[in-house]
């Protein structure tokens, strides 16, 4: 019970931290995006832009469901692990992925194991 209290305090300090940076990556990235596109002489389209905004916005809802204690939330947050698995960076993918099932999922089991136990001996 001890433990799971935690998992939960540090899952939702970790998920409103994510949300606060998805929420500023969503509105800086149309701003950000074309300077630095600019600055490396590369083109960038707007459709890249939206496509990456939408993405981190998808994030901090998922960030937000997360610290309601809400499993769905794992997969928006989960989108960026995703992203960078398709564009070939395996290894980061597999890092972030990782970090995002211990914060986040790991709580969630030990409640569910916790929440199990007690109705198998009826205390529940």
């Amino acid at each position: 019970m001890r433990l799971t209290r935690i998992w939960f305090a540090l899952s939702d300090a970790v998920a409103r931290l994510l949300l606060a940076g998805a929420v500023l990556a969503a509105i800086l990235t149309p701003v950000v995006g074309p300077m630095h596109a600019k600055m490396s002489h590369q083109v960038l389209s707007t459709g890249h832009l939206m496509t990456v905004s939408a993405l981190w916005l998808a994030v901090a809802a998922g960030a937000f469901v997360l610290t309601r204690r809400r499993p769905l939330g794992l997969l928006p947050v989960a989108l960026p692990g995703v992203a960078l698995a398709v564009s070939g960076k395996a290894f980061a993918a597999a890092c972030y992925l990782g970090l995002a099932a211990l914060v986040f999922a790991t709580p969630l089991v030990l409640a569910y194991f916790e929440a199990r136990a007690r109705a198998a001996s009826g205390k529940g």
